[in-house]
């Protein structure tokens, strides 16, 4: 109970220290000054991701032990506040509360819990920091341990969180690290402690790129990325998964491996090349007030050892910046493969459109 109202003070004076501030100046941030210069300060920021979505269910879904071969639903996909800041001239703090997947067929009162609580030292400003803590701090690629409220799609490439909620909890582990950057260079070293039960050896390692330029003056711009996995966790292991899976159950007699709902082959022993590619449009083609136009398409293809075909997964869709990240609209059209259980292969590819809408603060 102490420490609950310990968080609630410092909370409610991160809110209070910035009342006035977010009425007169609202394009500053959400800061409270621990000192005159303004080098000791506590930040806070908000973001959700609400979701209202269509959804082609797997074979023999089932909600409430009643059959569903379409879904419409709402829900708040992610939920997230930040609290962090620098408490000294070489001690950071940062920690993330939220929620995910809050839907018409999850808990009523879901529990908020914390996503990480780190303390950070600089050794030196840019070269070398140092902290532990519950972290996202983790490999293996880019979008390991994405920051949500920028990714270009509707949905981080989950595939490459490829230990969450396994070992994991949603993704951040408790752990040791250091980090910095030499140059161009920007390296970290984590060791970390899993919370489920290990049973075989794990490896997984990547290689990735990134590419995002400018095109003319007039606003446009492009964004890419390509990857390349190798996942090593054990004989034959698949995991399927469904992000905010709107269904509950699967009849039985099914003759399917991917379960309900949405979900389908993500994860597995084997290989994973994904990519993604968006054109941000000129500012024009909206006006200058309106905000901008970026369609982008996302596809990931794997090769699991235990299926005796391809998976293919793809997205397609269309984002609008109302006022950049802050405020973003998305729609999500997604196709998947089904698999048979008979001879693992697909038999059958449904689909997902999502309406996405963004708030950042």
């Amino acid at each position: 109970m102490k420490k609950y109202k310990i968080f609630s003070l410092i909370l409610a004076l991160v809110s209070i220290g910035n009342l006035a501030l977010a009425q007169t100046k609202p394009d500053k941030e959400l800061r409270l000054n621990l000192n005159d210069e303004g080098t000791h300060y506590l930040k806070t920021t908000f973001t959700a991701q609400l979701w209202g979505r269509y959804t082609d269910m797997n074979p023999g879904t089932t909600i409430g032990g009643y059959n569903n071969p379409a879904s419409f639903d709402i829900g708040i996909r992610r939920m997230r506040q930040q609290i962090f800041g620098m408490v000294t001239d070489k001690v950071f703090f940062y920690s993330q509360l939220g929620i995910n997947n809050f839907s018409n067929i999850g808990d009523r009162k879901p529990g908020i819990f914390f996503h990480d609580v780190l303390a950070e030292y600089y050794v030196t400003p840019k070269t070398l920091q140092v902290g532990m803590g519950l972290t996202a701090w983790t490999g293996f690629s880019r979008f390991a341990s994405p920051a949500v409220a920028s990714i270009m799609g509707y949905d981080a490439p989950l595939s490459e969180q490829n230990t969450n909620d396994a070992n994991d909890q949603f993704l951040r582990k408790l752990s040791i690290y250091a980090k910095g950057k030499i140059g161009k260079f920007d390296y970290r070293f984590i060791l970390s402690d899993p919370l489920d039960t290990i049973q075989e050896d794990m490896l997984n390692f990547a290689v990735d790129a990134y590419y995002d330029a400018p095109i003319g003056n007039k606003g446009m711009a492009i964004s890419a990325y390509a990857t390349a996995m190798h996942l090593g966790y054990g004989k034959n292991y698949i995991r399927n998964l469904g992000v905010m899976n709107p269904g509950d159950g699967v009849a039985t007699g099914t003759n399917t491996i991917n379960g309900a709902g949405n979900a389908f082959p993500m994860m597995g022993t084997g290989n994973i090349i994904a990519g993604q590619v968006g054109l941000l449009l000129p500012k024009n083609v909206l006006g200058e007030k309106n905000g901008q136009l970026q369609p982008y398409i996302m596809v990931m293809h794997g090769n699991f050892d235990r299926l005796q075909q391809g998976m293919l997964q793809y997205d397609a869709g269309l984002n609008w910046y109302i006022n950049g990240y802050r405020s973003k609209l998305t729609l999500n059209y997604q196709n998947r493969p089904v698999f048979s259980s008979t001879d693992l292969k697909e038999s059958y590819r449904k689909s997902m459109v999502v309406l996405q809408f963004q708030i950042a603060i």
